[in-house]
């Protein structure tokens, strides 16, 4: 179809002036696509940045309320308290500490065993926090922690323990003063942050739990959240993106980035649609606007070669086709064509002409030829008929019966070679003759001499396939041949029945297989291999054929000749020799 299509001179013109089009469109996709892959970098790097922002003021935070807890662990009161001192300054201090900050839902400072020493006046109360992981560290590490979401033991809601060691100015370890930030404190903080349209943003803790969850107008918290999410914190925990399915299955690219310091990270999400539909819009309008230049283009070029060119070598190639078909006298309709092409059918007009003068002079040729071929073939049968009565008047003479055999079967030779021609001139084409009649007439002569020898009985199946002429000739000959030797591996006083079978596969390879049935003379036929005159001719003559010939041991007198019908195929090896 291709090829077809591109050996219009038609389109070849579309072609070319496709490609003239083509090239500086397709450099414009190539520069929209680039300047797509830009914006939707620049959409990825201004999430990022949003994202590095709120954990960069999520860090502030964090800081300074470490500081209000740091701080608090140096004041004398506390000292005092966990050195097992007076405790009363140290609930006051800390009630009056923690007043101005609604952030803190409580507090609490303990000893090495994780009992209670003081806590806010007003509270309620303190457990042992011995079992606490944030105190465990704490006292094994003697640094500031920062805790995982916890539900509060004084609160019973979500909070951050923000925990530092109380230390003598030696560096003693005397206790362990806790503050619980209320997470949804932080939640409150940023419920009135403005963030991008459709996005998503989450504050983690170290288990990649959400612990803070806010959406712009219209998106849903919970079902944008990536399931994935704790692999990514786990991965390495550092800043970076990546695309992740939401619980809601809208695709999203998501910014990871950790709050410096501490064990919590921000993830910002926006879905992909939105992301890309600004970058997608201004790349698919300047691809339309591309594409549109260029089918603009090739339409006017499909008309133009048209109208201007193509319908008149149309028309000259169904003039051309029309001579080719044999109208030697076409009409030629080119009046309103450009000149050169109106030159070109006055020319294919003169050409059909003279065509038209020598085929005249070719077939009266041929006929001539064939005529000479039949009447040469019909001489040759009719002096084949005359050697015939010759040798037939002969064997009327006084002979020994050896002389006689060899007279008989001398003129049966002679009328196998008068049947072939007789077939050959019968044969109009003159380029091959039909199998099954030919062979079937040969098996007619042969059963009608070898009948005069006894009980002999000839049969024949013969596939329907033509033969090439020039193998008529030394395929009758080798039949005849086989038959006449054959018959004598017999008894004159045995029933003898012979088989010709002659089949083909295809229409190029055939194979003869002629078998005998009778009493032998002897157990084996070694016919082939003697270096008598009429095995020499046999294997000439299917040498002629282009075949092979083989005996059979088991049936004397038997062969199976192989050969082409045709012209044999030529040899790649000898091709190549010859080269």
């Amino acid at each position: 179809m291709r090829q077809q299509l591109f050996d219009s001179l038609r389109y070849r013109l579309v072609l070319i002036f496709a490609l003239a089009v083509l090239i500086p469109s397709l450099f414009g996709i190539i520069v929209a696509s680039r300047h797509y892959a830009n914006l939707m970098e620049a959409g990825r790097a201004s999430i990022a940045r949003y994202g590095a922002l709120v954990a960069e003021d999520q860090r502030h935070i964090l800081q300074r309320n470490e500081q209000l807890v740091r701080g608090l662990a140096r004041d004398p009161a506390i000292l005092a308290a966990a050195a097992g001192q007076d405790s009363t300054q140290c609930a006051a201090l800390l009630a009056a500490a923690l007043k101005p900050y609604p952030s803190f839902s409580g507090a609490v400072l303990a000893n090495l065993d994780g009992e209670p020493i003081c806590y806010p006046a007003g509270q309620k109360g303190a457990l042992n926090v011995a079992q606490s992981g944030w105190f465990k560290r704490v006292v094994s590490t003697g640094n500031f922690v920062l805790s995982g979401s916890l539900i509060g033991r004084i609160s019973n809601q979500p909070v951050f323990v923000l925990a530092a060691p109380v230390l003598t100015s030696d560096g003693h370890l005397l206790g362990v003063l806790a503050l619980d930030l209320r997470i949804d404190w932080l939640t409150e903080l940023y419920s009135g942050t403005p963030l991008p349209e459709s996005s998503s943003l989450y504050i983690l803790d170290d288990t990649g739990k959400a612990v803070v969850e806010l959406t712009s107008p219209g998106a849903q918290t919970q079902q944008a959240f990536p399931a994935s999410a704790e692999k990514h914190i786990i991965r390495d925990g550092m800043q970076h993106e990546f695309g992740a399915t939401g619980r809601d299955g809208v695709d999203r690219f998501y910014t990871l980035i950790p709050v410096t310091g501490y064990p919590l990270y921000v993830l910002l999400g926006m879905p992909l649609a939105d992301l890309q539909q600004s970058p997608r819009n201004s790349l698919f309008s300047q691809i339309l606007v591309l594409c549109l230049i260029s089918a603009t283009g090739i339409g006017v070029a499909l008309v133009g070669t048209r109208l201007l060119i193509t319908q008149w070598t149309e028309r000259l190639t169904q003039v051309a086709y029309e001579i080719s078909q044999g109208n030697l006298a076409p009409e030629i309709r080119l009046t309103n064509a450009p000149r050169e092409l109106r030159n070109l059918g006055e020319t294919l007009g003169g050409m059909a002409q003279k065509i038209h003068d020598r085929d005249a002079a070719l077939n009266e040729m041929v006929d001539q030829r064939q005529r000479m071929l039949r009447e040469l073939h019909h001489r040759i049968k009719n002096n084949l008929q005359i050697v015939i009565s010759f040798l037939s008047l002969y064997s009327r003479l006084p002979m020994s019966d050896q002389e006689h055999v060899g007279i008989s079967d001398l003129q049966l030779r002679v009328s196998a070679l008068a049947l072939a021609q007789r077939h050959l001139y019968e044969k109009e084409d003159m380029k091959s003759v039909a199998l099954q009649p030919f062979v079937d007439a040969l098996c007619n002569l042969l059963g009608g001499h070898l009948r005069k020898r006894g009980d002999i009985q000839l049969r024949a199946e013969i596939a329907k396939q033509n033969l090439n002429i020039d193998k008529v000739v030394p395929l009758a000959l080798v039949i005849t041949e086989i038959v006449c030797s054959g018959v004598k591996s017999f008894s004159e006083q045995s029933a003898v029945a012979i088989r010709l079978n002659l089949t083909s596969t295809d229409n190029e390879k055939a194979t003869l297989v002629i078998s005998f049935s009778g009493v032998a003379l002897t157990p084996r036929s070694d016919y082939l291999e003697k270096s008598s005159l009429g095995a020499s001719l046999v294997r000439a003559l299917a040498k002629q054929l282009g075949g092979d010939i083989e005996s059979t041991e088991s049936n004397p007198g038997a062969a199976t000749i192989r050969f082409f019908l045709h012209e044999e195929p030529a040899n790649p090896a000898d091709i190549r020799k010859e080269a």
